[in-house]
This record gives C-alpha cells, structure tokens and sequence, in this order.
C-alpha cells in the first residue's frame, strides 16, 4: 500500500500485468491482505532479490478491497481505521535530486530508510520512471542489498512530502531503481 486518504487507498505504482503477454490485466475485483515476510533473498547483479511470504485468507487479515487496476497501480477501499503519519502531497516540480526516504515494513515493523535521488525526469513518456533513485541506509542494504522485487509502491518521502512509489529495481545493481510520481498515481485513482 502506498497512501491511503480517508477510506481509498492506491498501492503498487504500476499496474498488475500478466506475465506471459506483459499486457495489464483486467481486475473486477479482489482483496487486499496483511501478509506475512517469510524470508528476503537478496538482489545481487544478475538477480533482483525478492520478497518471500504468505498470504493467509483470514477475516483479521483483510484491510480491504481492489476495485481497479491501472498502469499506476491498484486502488480502493480500507478498511482500515489505524491513523498513520499524514503527509501533504509533493507535486513532481517540487522533487528535487537528493537526499530522501522510503517508508517500509520490510523488517516486520515499519522503518524509515535513506535513499538518494539520483535523476528526476518530468518529461520523461515513461512515467513510472520519473525519478532514478538509490538506497543508501546501511540497515536495509543490510538486509536487502537495496530494492527486491516485492518493494514496489513503496511509498517515498522528500521534504516531509509523500512525492512518489518505488516501481522498477535494476536487474545489474539492485542498490538502484525508478520511481512514479504521486500525482501518477493520485491522477489514476479516479
């Protein structure tokens, strides 16, 4: 999940293709879970690393229900009331190459970790790579040698601003990857 605002929530930052034809598949529906991180494999040159875990269909576990799929992403109902930290949102002129961080419960609790911008390109026709971003906090090198399959939509914060998600990691150093802007993702909700 990356943001929620009041009852919808947007997560991912690309959307749920299927992996023969590549082409976004067409969702009536579905439910979003708590999962449960079983083990991180981690990226190295050659491997993007991933996320191990599982998926109980319990009752306790649902948070709430997909009612789209787009090329920015999944979207729609919690049923969450937990209040989290509210963050305004960064529109892509204000993000800028330098520091940030990226909000994750990657170690089983969330944590906040340093990143890098490294490029921010709002011209570029790919949208889901609008910024060029680097891991840079050594406790999650640590545990992942950076970006694995599994982080994306990892919501990214610049200037007490929630400017964009994690979408791509890079397959010859997974300390790298792209990221959307917010405002994709917030355009596409609708």
């Amino acid at each position: 999940m990356t943001y929620v605002a009041g009852t919808e929530f947007g997560g991912l930052g690309h959307g749920i293709c299927d992996m023969d034809t590549g082409k976004l598949m067409d969702i009536k529906g579905g439910y979003l879970l708590t999962p449960q991180i079983d083990t991180i494999q981690k990226g190295k040159s050659g491997s993007p690393g991933e996320i191990v875990g599982s998926i109980f269909y319990k009752e306790a576990n649902l948070l709430g229900t997909i009612r789209k799929n787009t090329k920015y992403g999944i979207y729609g109902t919690t049923q969450s009331d937990k209040k989290d930290k509210a963050y305004r949102i960064g529109y892509k002129q204000s993000v800028k190459k330098g520091k940030a961080q990226i909000i994750s419960c990657i170690s089983g609790r969330r944590e906040t970790y340093d990143i890098e911008i490294k490029s921010v390109d709002q011209s570029n026709h790919d949208v889901l790579k609008g910024m060029e971003i680097e891991i840079t906090d050594p406790k999650l090198l640590k545990l992942t040698n950076g970006i694995v399959q599994g982080m994306s939509g990892t919501p990214i914060i610049q200037n007490n601003h929630i400017i964009g998600a994690v979408t791509h990691v890079f397959v010859d150093d997974s300390t790298k990857g792209y990221a959307t802007f917010i405002e994709n993702m917030l355009n596409s909700s609708k």
